[in-house]
């Protein structure tokens, strides 16, 4: 029966070692790539609800016969943060305090701004969410989102709203 030599072994636990330093680190990498993709898929969702906010205010002045951009007068090319106003929406200009387009994870795991403080069981995010409205026409506006995390903004959609009437 042959036994293996020193050099044997060393060269085995090395080829391990080597082995599971690459595992480590490719799964280290698959973990980071992981977290910020879901980042971006959520920053997604948050631009593309508050391009549907602002659909849906201009949806509701229609419904009250009043001018198409009456609603946004005011508003425009500023930093604007959707606040809901009993079963509507409206946009406030955060230019003042910006603290207003912080995101929290409320207890129910969902996300949700606060126009005061937040409940204290609401965790703060660092996702933050801001509107800009930009008139084109008369009967056109631009509707840019914009939603960052940390330092990055992660999400820009931009829509063009009409006067279909």
């Amino acid at each position: 029966m042959k036994s293996l030599s020193l050099a044997e072994i060393l060269i085995v636990i090395g080829g391990i070692g080597f082995f599971l330093t690459g595992s480590y680190f490719a799964l280290n990498v698959f973990l980071k790539v992981d977290k910020d993709l879901n980042q971006k898929v959520t920053a997604m969702y948050l631009a593309v609800e508050g391009a549907e906010i602002v659909r849906q205010i201009r949806d509701t002045s229609f419904l009250q016969d009043e001018e198409f951009d009456q609603e946004f007068l005011g508003k425009f090319n500023k930093p604007l943060v959707p606040v809901r106003s009993g079963e509507t929406w409206e946009l406030i200009d955060s230019s003042a305090n910006p603290s207003l387009q912080k995101v929290y994870l409320t207890n129910e795991g969902f996300l949700q701004r606060s126009d005061t403080s937040p409940p204290p069981s609401w965790k703060e995010t660092q996702f933050r969410r801001w509107i800009k409205i930009t008139h084109v026409s008369a009967d056109e506006i631009k509707v840019q989102v914009f939603v960052a995390y940390g330092s990055k903004i992660y999400s820009f959609i931009e829509d063009h709203l009409y006067d279909w009437r």
